[in-house]
């Protein structure tokens, strides 16, 4: 009876050796698993670095946009203002919870760092002081926008801004857009590197990923060094995408039509996104309009202002018309789908007289 018992253990343990993994299989194993790791992590940790800039950029806007809304409620957001400083002390400020408030010669105690980065169209770097950009001008903004303050968010967000003091509000409740009477840059990183401005948006094909060049970003057309806001595959905005009902009051005069044999609404939208952007750069050429935005991924888009990218249309500068009545051209897309379209007044929808229609002005 030993004797057996002997056998079976001994029997016993040589199945356990032999189903048993052998070190090459083990190395061979861990290799396969790094090499996809290594091919994968990349995009993983890109997409998730887009979608927490995109969340940082997102409650940024929300924190705007309701503090304008509380200081135009108030009454205060179209005061007369001495300056940009004055505004936000006595306006913004008592609306949005601020840590720092800094006038146009004490930037750098609001900005927590030197100098701000940014891309030449040559591809090479360059760098502006902080302490240098106390004018509008500095910013790329024109019109009532003159001088440059700046404050620090409760949340430790750096802003520089200027303010419009010939600006009027709308009557309306802000909803998705910051009130044209501020425009500015902030930094979503805080104090933390790269301390750049996103002139530039990259799209490296194959994975579909968006490399976003920096963390200061624009609202409302603010740039530092380029006059773009943002570049894909070679066409320059100088502005991110807007409404043209938020920049009528920014118009000499509002464009209606004339003649036209079936409009039931009168203001020419396209026009006025024409007239908006002729300081700006124009608007783009449809053509090379629908090679940028198709090429573009979400992130790209939501980066130039184009938040429900599934389903949007932005005017291009091309006019012409649809049995007479006056027509333009715009680039509609649609689930990923994007295609030049002429968008006559009356067919389909009244797209001209629709103020739901984006546009973006080209830079210089």
């Amino acid at each position: 009876m030993k004797e057996q018992k002997s056998v079976a253990l001994v029997n016993e343990t040589n199945a356990v050796k032999c189903s048993a993994f052998t070190l090459a299989e083990v190395l061979i194993t861990l290799a396969v698993v790094g090499v996809v790791a290594a091919m994968t992590l990349p995009t993983l940790i890109s997409k998730v670095n887009d979608k927490v800039t995109e969340n940082q950029m997102s409650v940024f806007k929300a924190k705007m946009i309701k503090g304008l809304n509380l200081t135009k409620t108030a009454g205060d957001l179209n005061n007369t203002y001495e300056n940009t400083y004055d505004f936000l002390v006595n306006g913004l400020g008592k609306n949005l919870k601020m840590a720092s408030i800094c006038d146009s010669e004490h930037l750098r105690d609001c900005i927590p760092y030197e100098s701000i980065k940014y891309e030449k169209k040559d591809g090479s770097e360059a760098s502006v002081s902080v302490s240098d950009l106390k004018t509008a001008k500095k910013l790329k903004l024109e019109g009532g926008f003159e001088d440059v303050a700046a404050f620090v968010l409760a949340d430790g967000t750096p802003v520089l801004i200027s303010y419009d003091k010939t600006c009027e509000v709308d009557t309306e409740e802000l909803d998705k857009t910051i009130s044209s009477c501020v425009a500015g840059l902030y930094d979503i990183n805080g104090s933390r590197k790269p301390n750049k401005f996103l002139n530039k948006v990259e799209i490296i094909e194959d994975n579909d990923v968006v490399t976003q060049i920096g963390d200061l970003r624009s609202f409302n057309g603010a740039s530092v060094g380029s006059s773009c806001v943002g570049e894909i595959n070679g066409l320059c905005f100088s502005t991110t995408a807007f409404y043209s009902k938020d920049i009528l009051n920014e118009l000499d005069e509002i464009p209606t039509f004339a003649p036209c044999n079936s409009c039931s609404i009168q203001t020419d939208y396209w026009a006025a996104a024409l007239k908006y952007c002729e300081d700006k750069g124009g608007l783009p050429g449809a053509d090379e309009l629908l090679s940028s935005i198709s090429s573009a991924s979400g992130n790209v888009l939501s980066a130039l202002g184009i938040s429900n990218t599934s389903n949007f249309a932005v005017w291009s500068s091309e006019e012409t018309d649809y049995y007479g009545d006056p027509s333009a051209y715009a680039i509609s897309c649609n689930n990923g789908s994007c295609f030049k379209e002429n968008y006559g007044f009356s067919f389909p929808g009244g797209i001209r007289g629709d103020d739901q229609v984006r546009a973006i002005c080209v830079g210089k």
